[in-house]
């Protein structure tokens, strides 16, 4: 488990505008309960998850979970193994879960999640993930990472199979001009204190996970975990 930290940065200039930011770490369910408490507001600082960000928050859930490699080496810079050391979190996940109905999704449709620790085979991306509907499906392929959301700059392709047509169409997508001006892993964190700032000066809709928000998916997260033994 790791230990809840916290600190307050100054404004910070992002190319664009400067921001108030309040960055917290928690660790736990207790932890992000203390932070609503404790700072009374609601920053842009929990990650997405992404799937449930995008499809909505499942209705139920299951996880099943297991430890295959229990010792892992430790390497140096150099990639030299230097110690082992013993995990006790588990390296095979299976989740899966149910949608209610709603405008994007069936009633029941079903989230299958599978990752694992371990050398990838060669050639195979780190990360597929398929959205499939009645009239097409969406293919999200990552390379190198399963962090899309920061990850690295390697590319990530995104495919709509058009069941009528029978054609496979590629999505082409970039990041805005302002953007490309940062290091890779900052352009989406960028993004998020930019829907922070416009919210918090026009007074418009929250586009960006909160505290609360945070809680929620502590409380999915012990609730999957709450059978797991090493």
């Amino acid at each position: 488990m790791g230990i809840p930290r916290s600190s307050s940065l100054p404004p910070l200039p992002l190319g664009r505008s400067h921001y108030q930011i309040v960055a917290l770490l928690n660790s736990s369910l207790a932890s992000a309960q203390a932070a609503i408490a404790a700072y009374n507001l609601s920053p842009p600082c929990v990650p997405l998850d992404m799937i449930q960000s995008i499809l909505g928050e499942l209705a139920s859930v299951k996880g099943d979970f297991h430890l295959q490699r229990p010792v892992s080496k430790l390497q140096d810079a150099s990639g030299n193994i230097t110690g082992t050391v013993t995990s006790n979190v588990p390296d095979l996940i299976f989740v899966s879960g149910k949608w209610d109905e709603s405008s994007i999704a069936q009633k029941n449709a079903t989230l299958h999640y599978r990752h694992r620790r371990g050398q990838p085979f060669p050639g195979e991306p780190a990360l597929v993930w398929t959205i499939n509907g009645e009239k097409g499906e969406i293919r999200i392929i990552s390379q190198n990472t399963t962090f899309i959301t920061l990850g690295d700059d390697s590319a990530r392709v995104i495919e709509i199979h058009d069941f009528e047509e029978d054609n496979v169409e590629k999505v082409e997508w970039d990041w805005e001009d302002w953007q490309k001006e940062l290091p890779v892993p900052a352009r989406g964190i960028a993004a998020l204190y930019e829907a922070f700032a416009e919210a918090n000066r026009n007074g418009t809709e929250e586009g960006y996970r909160t505290f609360e928000d945070a809680v929620r998916r502590h409380e999915q997260l012990d609730g999957l975990l709450a059978g797991w033994q090493a």
